[in-house]
């Protein structure tokens, strides 16, 4: 499978996600997501050097491994469907 990329909506990015009060007015799926990007194996998934997306370079580990420690599904396409609704 190809890398499968993600940008930030524009409302929210990585840089606006730290402060904790502001993490209080962030959904907890992008924060979860925010520290599941941050904190995953850079040949797995990583943030560009911008920090506006992320890139998951090897979607079936990021899918059996990664998802199922932040979420209780661990479907690829389902983490997409959550993305595209808050405006990736």
């Amino acid at each position: 499978m190809s890398p499968s990329k993600a940008s930030s909506p524009p409302s929210t990015s990585p840089s606006q996600m730290k402060g904790d009060a502001k993490n209080q007015e962030v959904p907890i799926f992008l924060r979860k997501t925010y520290h599941m990007i941050d904190t995953c194996d850079d040949n797995v998934c990583s943030w560009c050097e911008e920090g506006t997306t992320f890139v998951v370079k090897e979607p079936e580990t990021f899918e059996k491994v990664i998802i199922p420690q932040f979420f209780k599904h661990s479907k690829f396409s389902s983490f997409v469907r959550q993305l595209n609704f808050y405006g990736f």
